[in-house]
């Protein structure tokens, strides 16, 4: 058995992939308008006001996507916060880390 015929029996994650693309899409409309605005009016270092990019964040369901739902978060998997933090990242990858 070749590689590739290997790989097709591997299942990444445990989310439908329609669920992980709506949560990189919604990744991706967060980024671009909370945080790149957030980005450009603020000075770097961010010290003061991420109280409302965070809060901004947990409500549109980003943050902590990967605790358990028991504990407040999606309970999603590696490879959907993987996703989602790459979309992040695309804005800015200080932000993502």
């Amino acid at each position: 058995m070749n590689s590739e015929a290997l790989l097709e029996d591997v299942k990444v994650s445990t989310l439908p992939e329609e669920e992980m693309r709506a949560f990189n899409d919604l990744a991706q409309r967060f980024a671009i308008k909370e945080l790149r605005p957030y980005l450009l009016a603020h000075e770097f270092p961010w010290t003061r006001d991420t109280d409302e990019l965070v809060q901004s964040a947990t409500e549109t369901g980003l943050f902590g996507i990967n605790l358990p739902e028991e504990f407040g978060g999606c309970g999603l998997d590696a490879a959907a916060l993987s996703g989602v933090l790459r979309e992040v990242a695309a804005v800015d990858g200080g932000v993502a880390g």
